[in-house]
């Protein structure tokens, strides 16, 4: 008797029809298709010949007729060895809501203004959260303001009394400082997920990218928690080089490139890490829901690490970018102020009339005017550095022009005549007018004083 066809391929082609696995090629290395095995066992070979373990009966069947099949390929990997790129297509930017993190001074604050307003020209939303002393500033050239914590008098103040190092900052150690960075710290998040607290119009924020200075300790772990982008910016060498040490290091900035000048580096960030560790692993595992970081893992170094983009704002004309910077650093050039002009609310709006003594007195004819200005340092003894530049003023036989901030100088009375006492000025207007500068050394005054093209003397103090 005929035996019975009783299994089927896994492909479900019906009994006595080719197997569609046969037809696509997916023959095993002895010619039958691995996927043709009946309930019963029985199975196609390459002899056609059909085997029912049932029965002892063997029937020859006549060949199928198959379409011919590729030439099977053994052993070919089917993953690209070699990466390859398309043809380049502009793609327009997105528009961003973009956070720029601030904690400084006034002249901190400021180039990031013209940054802002680049953006904005751009089409992104742009929102600088920095402290609220500098609110009316922000607002006044049309950018958006977010209040973060922290007093910029206070710490200008520490900074002065620490001479501006490491060691200093642990000689003249205040427990109030803590707090105080640990309340910026706390704000951050809510600078770059929050609404304007002090807006009531506010439209909801949230950034897709992040740009901060260094001082803003929280910049990166609050762009690790947000999964955006971090770029860094700042007027002070912050990344390791053998070129020059850290600034707050204390060594001599006249000294040649040597290990001791990368080491500054490293125990710079390592010593505000270790003096900042316990609360910024409380607030990344309370409020921002991220692992803690361990100590002696370099918790300091994170955006060195990490490539992290650094943009330095100083002319490479003045100092050239060092040759162990990565790629991911770059020298852009000083981020130049808004035009005294440009301001769109009358708190930063210029008025010459409003300095219509001062102008009288700089074409009075006489000796040459010199600029002195300290910007933002807090002073504790302001008479005795008064009575100093009266004394230069009648040794040099030169008028001095002398600006106040934070500290208030008295000085025209005394010199009879000699100097000339003024408050909050834009030095686009006013250092052009004058002969040389001489102030504390701060970025954007010494990037004022050398875009007017006028001799600069730094007097620091720290």
């Amino acid at each position: 008797s005929r035996p019975i066809w009783t299994s089927s391929c896994v492909c479900r082609s019906p009994p006595g029809l080719n197997c569609s696995c046969m037809t696509i090629g997916l023959e095993a290395a002895d010619g039958s298709c691995d996927a043709w095995a009946g309930a019963n066992g029985a199975t196609l070979r390459s002899d056609s010949v059909i085997v029912d373990v049932r029965s002892s009966d063997i029937e020859a069947l006549p060949p199928p007729i198959l379409p011919p099949s590729p030439p099977i390929r053994r052993k070919t990997r089917r993953w690209v060895r070699n990466s390859t790129q398309s043809a380049r297509v502009p793609v327009a930017l997105p528009q961003l809501s973009i956070a720029i993190l601030v904690v400084g001074t006034h002249g901190d604050v400021l180039p990031f203004v013209s940054l802002a307003k680049a953006l904005q020209a751009k089409g992104h939303r742009v929102r600088i959260a920095t402290h609220a002393t500098h609110r009316r500033l922000v607002l006044a050239y049309g950018v958006e303001h977010y209040p973060i914590a922290g007093n910029p008098v206070q710490l200008s103040q520490w900074m002065v009394e620490s001479g501006g190092t490491v060691v200093g900052e642990v000689l003249h150690f205040h427990p109030s400082k803590l707090t105080m960075l640990n309340e910026i710290v706390r704000s951050l998040w809510p600078a770059v997920t929050g609404k304007d607290p002090f807006d009531f119009d506010a439209k909801p924020f949230i950034a897709d990218a992040i740009i901060a200075n260094p001082p803003c300790i929280g910049h990166v772990h609050v762009a690790e928690a947000l999964g955006v982008p971090l770029h860094m910016m700042f007027p002070q060498p912050w990344v390791t080089t053998k070129s020059f040490p850290h600034p707050m290091s204390g060594l001599r900035q006249d000294q040649p490139g040597a290990e001791l000048n990368a080491l500054s580096y490293s125990v710079a960030d390592e010593a505000f890490w270790l003096g900042n560790a316990q609360a910024l692993n409380s607030w990344r595992r309370s409020e921002l829901h991220l692992p803690v970081i361990q100590i002696g893992t370099l918790g300091g170094n994170i955006t060195e690490r990490f490539h992290v983009p650094f943009s330095f704002m100083w002319s490479p004309a003045f100092v050239p970018k060092p040759a162990d910077w990565g790629e991911h650093v770059e020298v852009v050039g000083s981020f130049q102020p808004p035009s005294s002009d440009s301001a769109t609310s009358g708190f930063a709006k210029f008025d010459p009339a409003a300095y219509a003594e001062l102008s009288a007195w700089l074409r009075r004819r006489g000796p040459p005017v010199i600029f002195v200005g300290f910007g933002s340092m807090v002073i504790s003894d302001v008479a005795k550095i008064s009575l100093m530049i009266v004394e230069a003023a009648k040794l040099a036989n030169v008028r001095l022009l002398v600006q106040s901030n934070w500290s208030v100088l008295t000085t025209a009375e005394p010199s009879g005549g000699l100097c000339f006492d003024i408050g909050p000025c834009p030095h686009d207007w006013l250092l052009p007018q004058v002969s040389a500068v001489v102030h504390h050394g701060g970025a954007g005054t010494t990037a004022a004083g050398l875009r007017a093209g006028k001799p600069t003397l730094v007097c620091p103090f720290f």
